[in-house]
């Protein structure tokens, strides 16, 4: 299973309520631990009952295409925006009213979602790979290597002058560990007792340190 950014928590908490059904992890980008983030703060307005509403169907969609191309900047930076992804990346179906509140909602879930999921982490038994940008500047990467440091036999690969935005400025490392997960995944028995994690090879710039 592939997680990317906010997607990397659904990616974990599905791992962990069902491990059997889960061969392998692959995460990208992702928030793992709690922190303040003052951006997803604003972003939960629109999720508010009645000023969210207002909000939404009036200034937000406005504010938003002013704020967009600084967004795009801050989201692939320090790599550039790809042209196609500037080309073909909708900002008017990101910012309907109702796509506004989804994102506000998916905000307001963040920061709980990863305090959850923080305890269990350590007891994932599957291959877990995870990437990170080493200019990532929406999720930092030392989230990356805090989980690293947290799941026994994690692979754990800083993907240099890449951002956030790691699958679209390094596509070939994301199918490379998709790959490589793939082929961890087919040597462990489906059979296998749940009694220690297997031991895989990790791969880091350094030895990630505990949290």
């Amino acid at each position: 299973m592939v997680g990317h950014s906010w997607g990397s928590i659904v990616a974990l908490s599905l791992a962990v309520r069902h491990q059997a059904d889960t061969a392998g992890l692959v995460l990208l980008s992702g928030y793992y631990f709690w922190t303040l983030r003052p951006d997803v703060l604003l972003v939960t307005t629109g999720a508010i009952p009645l000023l969210g509403d207002i909000l939404r169907h009036t200034v937000s969609p406005w504010l938003g295409r002013l704020l967009m191309p600084l967004q795009k900047r801050a989201m692939f930076s320090p790599a550039p925006v790809p042209n196609r992804f500037r080309r073909e990346y909708s900002d008017e179906m990101a910012l309907r009213p109702s796509q506004i509140r989804a994102t506000s909602l998916d905000g307001i879930l963040m920061i709980p979602g990863a305090l959850g999921l923080r305890r269990h982490y350590a007891d994932l038994q599957m291959p877990v790979l995870i990437l990170a940008g080493d200019g990532d500047k929406i999720v930092w990467k030392r989230s990356a290597e805090r989980l690293h440091a947290a799941i026994p036999g994690s692979v754990l690969r800083i993907v240099e002058g890449a951002g956030h935005m790691v699958h679209h400025s390094a596509p070939e490392q994301v199918v490379e560990a998709i790959q490589v997960i793939a082929g961890m995944s087919a040597k462990v028995p489906a059979e296998a007792p749940p009694v220690a994690p297997v031991p895989f090879r990790v791969v880091s710039e350094g030895p990630a340190q505990a949290a």
